[in-house]
């Protein structure tokens, strides 16, 4: 299970031959020297690459999402669904389409998957991103009116109805035409077709967590992408199914991941960050961003957040909608923070963050033991990363800290 002092390496896919960035050979030799005890949210299913990787790093976590999509999400007009964020994945003629949660057979491939990684002991713990799902395509404009949804609608109303063919009926031919009118509430039941699909998005979680429940005898370990504060998606809708979060953070300053670490306390619900670069590409291996990463990463642990090392990371797009080079990280840029942790996990398992002071680009974090409040750690953070911890009375340690 995740706990304060894991190290966490996300490798999402092996692409190439060689040894360069991104290869299955560059994944291992990372591994083998940064010793990871996790590889979180990886889309790997060659199981004789998982097992390369898991003799170094214990846990596999797997995705779930879109290995092998069925993508059955229809517009209103029958035409498949295509994520704004996906437009530039795949083939042009092959773009990764949107699942639908309310289809029966979309349901029945991410048990599939979940199970046969537990029954053949690949992975026991899982993470599945765009999970927001039915009520997501709502959101970025493209609702999901397919067969299944048309059927299952008209079970939560308790009505013979199929709304597709209702909203036909009163002249409606495109879904552009339908969000234009929903803009001036002139679209019939558009509130309760909301709330349905908000709660299709629970019972399908509910639904693939008994089954992972069921095939491992014990609760299953499932995160879905998003951060405590930018979530994405109403957190409610699967709160009861989910242990943590694992998401994407452009804000990775002290200031904007203390708001993290406070939001995820108070939610108690432990947050994996993914650091989305605010550079461009060319700036990845610069030492001012450098040494900000690494500042970031210590300042994770100090505040009870999990940092990914920066390794395959998806960077979003280019002003012309291209995607951005992904971000590889190396052991030599950002090894030491990690390091350090492995040399005192106690730090981590033992002490929770009490006060924080955030200076010009320094920081420093007291953290209480948590079951001797009068014992405390002091840690100094520089801009370029470099971290030092002192022990002292938590009176001392407090003493001149804004909390």
């Amino acid at each position: 299970m995740l706990n304060p002092s894991a190290i966490c390496l996300s490798i999402r896919f092996v692409r190439g031959a060689g040894d360069a960035p991104g290869t299955e050979a560059a994944a291992l030799a990372l591994i083998e020297r940064l010793r990871p005890t996790r590889i979180e949210w990886s889309y790997i299913t060659d199981r004789e690459v998982i097992a390369r990787f898991k003799q170094t790093a214990p846990t596999f976590v797997a995705a779930l999402n879109t290995i092998a999509p069925p993508g059955h999400a229809e517009l209103f007009e029958g035409t498949p669904i295509i994520a704004p964020w996906m437009t530039r994945f795949g083939r042009p003629d092959a773009r990764v389409p949107y699942i639908c949660q309310n289809n029966p057979e979309d349901l029945r491939v991410r048990i599939a998957q979940a199970v046969a990684l537990i029954a053949d002991g690949t992975a026991d713990t899982f993470q599945f991103d765009d999970w927001y799902g039915n009520a997501q395509m709502l959101s970025f404009g493209q609702p999901c009116f397919c067969e299944h949804c048309q059927r299952e609608f008209a079970l939560y109303l308790g009505i013979d109805l199929n709304y597709r063919a209702y909203l036909r009926g009163r002249g409606f031919t495109h879904t552009a035409e339908i969000l234009e009118a929903v803009k001036a509430e002139a679209v019939p039941l558009w509130e309760d077709y909301r709330r349905f699909q908000r709660q299709t998005v629970t019972r399908f979680f509910r639904r693939l967590r008994g089954a992972m429940d069921q095939a491992l005898a014990r609760p299953a370990e499932l995160s879905v992408n998003g951060s405590v504060l930018h979530f994405g998606g109403d957190l409610n809708a699967v709160r009861p199914f989910i242990s943590y979060l694992n998401g994407e953070t452009p804000d990775f300053t002290p200031a904007g991941l203390l708001k993290l670490a406070e939001a995820s306390r108070a939610q108690n619900l432990p947050q994996v960050v993914s650091f989305f670069p605010d550079v461009p590409a060319a700036a990845y291996h610069d030492a001012a961003f450098v040494g900000r990463v690494n500042q970031a990463i210590a300042l994770c642990y100090c505040l009870g957040l999990l940092p990914l090392f920066p390794y395959d990371v998806y960077a979003g797009n280019e002003p012309d909608g291209a995607l951005k080079a992904r971000w590889y990280g190396t052991y030599e840029e950002y090894a030491a923070p990690y390091e350090t942790v492995r040399a005192h996990p106690e730090w981590f398992t033992d002490y929770a963050y009490d006060a924080v002071r955030i200076e010009a680009d320094a920081v420093t974090v007291v953290c209480r033991h948590r079951e001797d409040a009068a014992r405390a750690l002091t840690h100094c953070l520089d801009a370029q990363g470099q971290w030092q911890t002192t022990a002292m009375p938590a009176r001392d340690a407090t003493a001149h800290i804004d909390r």
